[in-house]
This record gives structure tokens, sequence and C-alpha cells, in this order.
């Protein structure tokens, strides 16, 4: 069974999934996110599942973040204004540590005052609440240590550690949703609530052997606690270590029960990576289906939804990011409006799409756009002149900022944002049915579309060659 997955990060993003949720396989959450906003994620979640056809959710554990600095910016703390008097109880209360342990580097003054009374309250470096609460729930001992410190191999190798991480992601991911049901005026609406279509196994990221062998560790544990189908291991790495250790990843993974993989390749642009980084991608997947694996990649790019002829189960979408992600969180700057060129098969600029469709000679009418271009309902709606309608629709700015730059308007980001989902889910169609020779040949179509138009296509012919079939 193919599958395509729509993710939201944010409760701003709950609208993509009224509109168009019921056209995925089923909505991803950060296990975060729903501490955070508990009731908005349930009801999406109710709402999906109450469907003629419903649709299922997974609730990702996210437990890789307590392996990382929790000071990073965007990560687990964060800063935080409370009264002058009260700055050194809350860290203390936060962060489980007496208040003598308390560092002064974890106050500061108000950087940015905005009100009077700022000039009495302080910033402190606190833990955030969803990932206090979320730590407190699946961490077991480890709770103890959230937010002050990452956890280590050394913590992680310990077969209690391993086994508690186990039981409180399983039992985390089963209980979230009905838990906000639990007052008996809702035990109907509870009964009706179906278990995740995939339970993920807590994760960490794996750089060496060492850290394989410790995933391996907790993988087995989870097969063991984790009874069914619906298991799955997540392999979090880098690119670099896919490349070089694919074959000591395979068979790790081809000796467990668990029959369903998530791939979270660090930070991978598919449409950046080398040949041999591409390549040592597609032989995983290959390879994993070929064990009797259901792969599912939870941050895919756009040579990801055309990999289904290769083995591919899954891919994993987000409005406003998703292609790739790093695991070191990364501080966030003002969205952009970009807009997916199918026919390249990633997100541009407005500027940059139109340009090297005017280059190209696309578009030039919307009969030719649709034909051409994109003929999902967004396009339909807004390409009434042909490609420059794309600056006018995808493009529109709003009023210049103090140092006179012009910044893409909300609704504009969300055409783009709606534009390329509905553009995935097209192609995701497609790509299930296709052929490995069909894939050639489209790829092939698309790579001499933009031959003569330097970067709009310089990667396809990386993916046709790390395909095999260049």
């Amino acid at each position: 069974m193919s599958m395509i997955f729509l993710r939201i990060g944010s409760n701003a993003e709950k609208r993509y999934v009224e509109r168009v949720g019921t056209l995925f396989s089923g909505l991803v959450v950060r296990a975060n996110l729903f501490e955070a906003s508990p009731g908005m994620v349930a009801s999406l979640i109710c709402r999906l599942a109450g469907l003629q056809e419903p649709r299922g959710y997974i609730i990702d554990p996210v437990t890789y973040v307590f392996g990382t600095d929790p000071a990073l910016p965007g990560n687990v703390r964060s800063w935080q204004k409370v009264s002058e008097e009260k700055a050194t109880a809350k860290l203390a209360a936060d962060l489980r540590v007496p208040e003598s342990e308390v560092s002064e580097e974890w106050i500061r003054p108000v950087q940015v005052p905005r009100l009077p009374e700022d000039e009495h309250r302080r910033e402190v470096l606190s833990i955030k609440r969803s990932f206090r609460s979320l730590a407190d729930k699946t961490l077991g001992r480890m709770a103890s240590v959230a937010g002050l410190r990452p956890l280590a191999p050394t913590d992680l190798r310990q077969p209690e550690v391993q086994d508690e991480l186990v039981a409180g992601a399983i039992t985390y991911q089963h209980e979230a949703v009905g838990s906000r049901f639990a007052h008996r005026r809702y035990g109907q609406l509870a009964a009706a609530i179906p278990p995740p279509m995939y339970t993920l196994c807590p994760y960490f990221p794996v750089q060496d052997p060492g850290s394989l062998g410790i995933m391996a560790s907790i993988w087995s544990r989870f097969a063991e606690q984790h009874q069914g189908e619906t298991g799955m291991a997540v392999l979090q790495c880098t690119p670099a270590y896919l490349e070089r250790e694919r074959q000591a990843i395979v068979e790790a993974l081809d000796r467990l029960p668990i029959r369903a993989v998530g791939l979270w390749i660090d930070n991978f642009e598919e449409e950046r990576a080398d040949v041999g980084v591409l390549n040592g991608y597609v032989r995983l997947v290959h390879e994993l289906s070929l064990a009797g694996k259901t792969v599912v990649n939870l941050f895919g790019g756009g040579l990801s939804n055309l990999l289904y002829p290769f083995g591919l189960a899954g891919i994993i979408n987000n409005p406003g990011y998703g292609d790739s992600k790093p695991i070191v969180p990364v501080s966030g700057g003002r969205p952009a409006a970009k807009y997916y060129l199918p026919s390249t098969h990633k997100r541009e600029t407005v500027e940059d799409a139109h340009y090297y469709l005017r280059r190209a000679g696309l578009g030039r009418s919307s009969e030719e756009f649709r034909r051409d271009v994109c003929a999902c309902p967004i396009c339909r709606d807004a390409i009434r002149r042909g490609a420059a309608d794309l600056i006018r629709y995808f493009g529109e700015v709003g009023e210049a900022d103090e140092r006179r730059i012009y910044h893409p308007t909300p609704r504009a980001i969300e055409r783009c944002r709606f534009h390329f989902l509905l553009s995935r889910l097209i192609e995701f169609r497609w790509s299930r049915s296709a052929s490995r020779e069909e894939l050639r040949e489209r790829l092939q179509r698309d790579s001499n579309r933009w031959r003569e138009i330097p970067r709009a296509g310089e990667h396809l012919p990386r993916w046709l060659a790390a395909l095999g079939i260049a």
C-alpha cells in the first residue's frame, strides 16, 4: 500500500487539515504540538477518524530532541518573561533542581521591553511547558535531566533506561488522544478513537557504530513490547553516514521483526545532494523493501515522491517545510512564498519560477499553463492570462518594512502552500502506479525541458544517475 501523509507543526496549520486533510492517507503531529494544543489536535484527529472513509494519524514522539543541546535556539528551552522575584523559583521548579543550583546565566533583563512593567521583570531560560510535560510522560527516570543536558550514549546504553523510553513512547502514542476524552460524558467518543496508524519507536541520531548498536537495542526492546504490524523503527542519520554504512543499516533493520521503517536523513536536500548520497538513499529504500519492510520517508523531497516504483511506501509532507529538516533546530526567519514547479519537482521563489517559465517559453496562456506547468485547482483559479499571473497571485507583497523590504502577504504564502500540497498529491497518484520505465521517461523529459536554463533543473540528471537509469 502506498501512502502520503500530511504533517502539521503549529496551530495555524490546522487550516490545511480542514481543507485538504481528507485527500491524504493520514495526519502526522509532533508530540510537543499535542502537549501544547491537545484540544485542537485531538479534535482534528477525531474529525478525520469520523469520516465515511476514515483517515488515521501518527504521533511522532520526538524523543531525539532530548538528545540534543537543550539550550540551542528553537530547542526545548526558551527565554520566558517572569516577575523578578519569581525567576529563580520558576527555573528550579521547571528544571527539577534546587534553587541553589540555578545558574545566573539563565536569568537576564528583558531584552526588548514593550511594557512599563518589563522594567521589573526578567527573562529566564527555562524548559518549554510542552517539552516539560512530554519529558515527564515519556522519558522515565531520564525526565530528571530534560532541559539540563542532552541524553548521552552512557544513558541510552542502560537496559532499564531503554525499557522505560520504549514503554513511555508506546503508552503516550496510544493514550494521548483518548486522555482528552477521559470524562465519562465522552465515553462513547473515546471508544471510537482508533489507535495510531503506526506507533513509532523512540529514536535518537545514529552517527557511528556505537550509536547504531544503541538504536538496534532500542528497536529490539520496542519489538518485544509492541505487538502487531503497526510498530515503526525510526532511523535518524546524516546523508554521509547513510552513504558510508548503508549495508550495516540494512542488516540491523533486517534482523528486526518490526515491519515498518521510518527514515529521517538529516537536512537531506534531495535537489542539492550528490549522486553518491542519492544512490545510497535509493538503494537503502530498495533493499529494505526487498527485505519486506514498509519504508516511509519522514521528510522527503521531490525525488522521494517519485520513488514508489523503487519500493518507497510513504512520504510525509508539511505545508511550509518537509522537503528536508535538520536534526539540530534552526532559528526561523520570515516565511517565504515559494512556488512548487512540478516539472522540476522542487520549490522556487515566485520570482525564480516566473523567470524559469519565461526563459523556457512555458505557460504563456492559461491553456498552455494548465497543459505544461500545473493544472491543480489553485492554479486553475489563479492563472487567467498565463505565467505572468504567478507574480500577481502567488507573489503578492504587503507594505515595505522599516528597511524598505517587501515581504509576501500571508495570503500569498498560504496559496503557495496549498498549491504545493495539491501538486504533491497529483505526483503521488501518478507515481504509485508508474513503472520504473515510466519514471525514467518522465524524469528524462523534465531534464530535457530545463537543460538550457541554469539552476532550474540541474539536479534532474543527478536523480537519473542515482536511479541507475541515466
